[in-house]
């Protein structure tokens, strides 16, 4: 193989990768491994017992299905060998429209007691409808990190926002700062041209002060950078002018600011 996994220190962070078992999950973990950028120590697949028990009243198309991703879980765990990936596989209860997304939580929960203090991804590529939402539904839980690989290997991050449009637009500097950034013409925009531009937004009340809103420039830009909605990055050829931009996300919540404010 020409491609390695991202290998971590003893000291490091772990990272548990969660995937829903599907016919296809094989590749769409090689995927990952070569474009996500993702590390990885651990990977968790998620499989209904049912997959893997065979049934009398299972007709020929079932039992190819089955057979399809025993097969893909049996490819994932030779290439968690290859990498030196520790693999597990668990089972569920069969998954119905008798039974609730609770079988997914609950089984996700008793592998992350075991795992604490780990950064946890969950590759939803496969598997079930309640399979692949129970586990998108738990990274929202813990803060992890979902992706989808489609049937073409498409690889895409799931955006979860990390804090409510509402709470944003109640700080007008959070609102300007994103216009600045938006109606510049150079992108992404130095810092030096940030700062001449910002100008602290007030409550409208004559005795409020721009501390009410949390402080400085550099707050309300670490903020936006920490809820994803602002990029940093160091001005090409010079390493000590910062430079920022906004994130998809971040353009997504000034176009929905505006939409609202009409």
């Amino acid at each position: 193989m020409d491609w390695e996994v991202e290998k971590m220190s003893d000291t490091q962070k772990e990272h548990t990768h969660f995937i829903s078992a599907g016919e296809s999950i094989g590749s769409t973990f090689k995927k990952t491994i070569k474009d996500s950028g993702y590390p990885i120590t651990r990977v968790v697949v998620i499989v209904e017992e049912d997959i893997l028990i065979e049934k009398k009243e299972d007709d020929e198309n079932r039992k190819n299905i089955k057979k399809k991703i025993q097969d893909a879980i049996n490819e994932v765990s030779h290439l968690c060998k290859d990498f030196e990936i520790e693999f597990e596989l668990k089972e569920i209860p069969q998954i119905s429209s008798n039974l609730s997304l609770n079988n997914v939580r609950d089984s996700v929960l008793e592998i992350l007691k075991g795992y604490p203090g780990s950064k946890y991804y969950f590759n939803i590529s496969g598997g079930g409808k309640i399979l692949s939402i129970g586990l998108f539904l738990m990274s929202l839980w813990v803060e992890g990190i979902s992706y989808h690989v489609d049937r073409l290997n498409h690889f895409q991050k799931l955006s979860v926002p990390k804090i409510h449009v509402k709470d944003v637009s109640k700080n007008p500097n959070y609102v300007h700062i994103m216009e600045i950034i938006s109606k510049s013409s150079r992108r992404p925009i130095p810092r030096k041209e940030l700062l001449g531009k910002f100008k602290a937004k007030k409550l409208g009340k004559k005795n409020s002060t721009e501390k009410e809103f949390g402080g400085t420039l550099t707050k309300h830009v670490a903020n936006l950078i920490d809820w994803g909605l602002v990029k940093e990055s160091f001005v090409k050829g010079n390493k000590k002018e910062k430079e920022y931009d906004l994130t998809d996300d971040g353009v997504f919540a000034l176009n929905f600011i505006k939409l609202q404010s009409q």
